[in-house]
């Protein structure tokens, strides 16, 4: 075993193979010392296998309902996981909070994630709606949603599109309509 102290960090460098080294990096412990156990552990091992339970504990949360996507670039894998882990902490200060929020539902944090999603993307879907052009797609999914499209802005998009023939008459339309 590697043991290395620098002022500011440790570094411990155990190996359980000859051939897989493992670097283990604290600023929690201010010099390398050895816990008193049969096994003559460093206290940076013995303090991680002490919590190493909670790190278990937020990537089976995370595999259960993440917000990840399959991309090869590795600073939007970092990004997905820095939302996960802040939708786990969003909803433990939650739930200190809130304790008696929805008490006895065994799914509690797929609603909490749902109601996170909603409140997040609200504002930007109330701002889509007011616009009049959208596309067929989108305004299915808002009505989905449960957003009133107005129907002035349907008919605006309408009576539009039945002037509109060729790209000189959508040119006209466009110079009157800004006009």
């Amino acid at each position: 075993m590697v043991l290395f102290f620098w002022p500011k960090y440790n570094f411990i460098l155990p190996r359980k193979r000859k051939k897989t080294p493992i670097i283990l990096l604290s600023t929690l412990h201010d010099f390398v010392e050895v816990f008193d156990d049969e096994k003559k552990l460093p206290t940076m091992i013995h303090d991680y296998n002490q919590t190493k339970f909670g790190v278990d504990v937020v990537d089976q949360c995370i595999n259960n309902y993440t917000c990840r996507r399959i991309t090869r670039r590795w600073p939007m894998i970092v990004f997905f996981n820095m939302i996960d882990i802040a939708a786990i902490n969003s909803l433990n200060i939650w739930l200190d909070q809130n304790p008696d929020w929805n008490v006895g539902k065994k799914c509690f944090r797929r609603l909490f994630l749902e109601e996170l999603s909603k409140s997040l993307t609200d504002s930007r879907n109330q701002r889509r709606v007011k616009q009049p052009r959208l596309a067929p797609k989108v305004k299915l999914a808002l009505q989905s949603f449960g957003y009133e499209l107005k129907p002035e802005n349907l008919m605006v998009q309408d009576s539009i599109d039945n002037l509109v023939k060729t790209k000189k008459d959508a040119f006209f339309v466009h110079l009157i309509l800004v006009v």
